[in-house]
């Protein structure tokens, strides 16, 4: 389904009617929005069927509004308007094609919502900027990712009487057309493992990992390493799956839980079976909500959390801001449009397999003649040094717990909490590659994460790829980073 609007300022002319109709046949919408459209009544009739035809329904405002200032038209053979509340500002209606769906706002505000979507010599009005932020906040609304221009309003004046506004989104639509699509969703693959942080936090977890890490498996000691791990994965599912899945439903529960006792507590304040179970249930409510919050903070990616910001609408509109500004929806690549999953997913690997696939041919560096500083050779010797198991140590635990984890799924914050367990193994599998300067391809291996650089990518190269690698090989790197931060003074003079 496509919805459209648009701030027609007027539709009276000719021309206007004619760029109209070419939007809605060219993009095939399914409902348009129509604001200040400047009609006489006594005119809606014969404009409106010019603009529509016959096979559209069209309601309007006029007896609240002498001149019609909203038209809510829809194509009757492809969905169905109900109108529920109409006043001078507002109409109100529900899409019998979309009745599952997110509420899609559209209307003319006329006010940015941040100071870089207006250029102007000209002073801000911060008051309507906060209050229309204040709104969008209250009803939960977001700007969805979109396409085109940043700048969406001139006032047509030169040099610098010129103002640039961006007053146009999808969702909160003003002065230039906006096209909403509304897409089936793709059918969700199956997801990764990830560890999450808030596991720890289970009196069962560190005897889980215990149990489990006897293992004994033949190989390198980086393979057993990794073998342990990968067979660790199916118990720490079940273990969230027993005491974590729906987890916010679980906390309410508990608090309920917490509240009946206290309740019967009150009316028998000596009864000590009572009091034990308040002190159970207020033990499970403050570590399922702990959980929560790990969890929801993880997901979200808010590092200055605080205990008693979870609840709150903006905790969890970030975390929906994060998943929409995640999802890429449609991309350019090669001048055609990619818009499901299997075609978006094409045009990146085709993109980087060009870009990190080809093959170059490399200069034998031993026939370089490089000039400049040199190591003396007396300092060689540290660099050459075995690998010292508090260097190991140091370079996990200087890796924050919340970084994204690799291929494997596990973070820096696991082997930190399982380290009495764990530690030796790690250890073992980094000494193993500077002992055999060879790595598992599952250590070299790293997943691409896709950052944009701007507001609303529409092609491939307008995002930025981030490498997640595994602990093991960010712990070797920084092993080295270490060792070669002790002897780059000696290498690089000052500026």
């Amino acid at each position: 389904m496509k919805l459209a609007s648009r701030n027609i300022r007027g539709v009276n002319h000719p021309s206007k009617q004619q760029e109209l109709r070419h939007f809605l046949l060219k993009h095939r919408v399914d409902v348009m929005g129509l604001v200040e459209t400047r009609v006489k009544a006594h005119n809606a009739s014969s404009i409106g069927s010019k603009l529509f035809g016959h096979n559209w329904g069209v309601a309007d405002n006029y007896q609240f509004h002498p001149n019609g200032r909203i038209w809510l038209a829809w194509n009757k053979a492809r969905t169905r308007v109900d109108v529920i509340h109409t006043s001078t500002q507002v109409i109100t209606s529900s899409l019998s094609a979309s009745c599952d769906m997110p509420w899609l706002l559209m209307g003319d505000f006329n006010v940015v919502l941040h100071d870089d979507e207006k250029r102007s010599d000209a002073m801000f009005d911060h008051g309507s900027m906060r209050d229309f932020g204040d709104f969008c906040q209250q009803l939960q609304l977001m700007d969805l990712p979109s396409q085109g221009m940043f700048y969406t309003w001139s006032n047509k004046q030169l040099a610098d009487a010129r103002i640039l506004c961006k007053l146009d989104r999808p969702g909160v639509s003003d002065h230039s057309p906006a096209l909403a699509y509304f897409v089936t969703p793709n059918v969700n693959k199956g997801k990764c493992f990830k560890f999450l942080n808030g596991w720890v936090l289970h009196q069962g977890f560190q005897q889980t990992v215990r149990d489990h890490w006897v293992k004994r498996f033949r190989g390198t000691k980086m393979y057993c390493f990794f073998q342990k791990l990968k067979s660790l994965k199916g118990e720490l599912r079940e273990l969230h799956k027993r005491n974590y899945s729906l987890i916010s439903q679980r906390v309410v529960e508990a608090s309920a839980d917490l509240f009946l006792t206290q309740q019967q507590l009150h009316s028998h304040p000596g009864d000590q079976v009572l009091m034990q179970k308040e002190s159970s249930d207020l033990e499970k409510f403050l570590m399922l909500r702990k959980a929560e919050l790990s969890f929801s903070k993880q997901r979200a990616k808010i590092r200055n959390i605080q205990l008693n910001d979870e609840g709150t609408s903006y905790f969890y509109a970030k975390i929906k801001e994060r998943a929409c500004k995640n999802k890429i929806g449609s991309i350019l690549h090669n001048g055609s449009l990619a818009t499901t999953d299997a075609s978006i997913g094409e045009a990146f690997v085709a993109y980087y397999t060009n870009l990190l696939g080809v093959e170059h041919s490399m200069a034998d560096f031993g026939q370089l003649n490089v000039g400049g500083a040199k190591l003396a050779e007396e300092k060689h010797g540290s660099l050459l040094l075995p690998v010292l198991e508090s260097e190991i140590r140091d370079a996990l635990f200087g890796i924050a717990d919340d970084k994204a984890p690799g291929i494997d799924g596990f973070s820096s914050g696991f082997f930190k909490s399982t380290w009495s367990s764990t530690g030796p193994d790690l250890i073992a599998a980094v000494r193993d590659f500077f002992t055999t300067n060879k790595m598992l391809k599952t250590v070299n291996s790293t997943i691409l994460t896709l950052v944009p650089k701007v507001e609303s990518p529409t092609q491939v190269t307008q995002f930025r790829p981030i490498a997640c690698c595994t602990v093991v090989y960010k712990v070797i790197s920084r092993v080295l980073a270490n060792r070669l931060r002790l002897v780059l003074g000696d290498l690089i003079s000052m500026a």
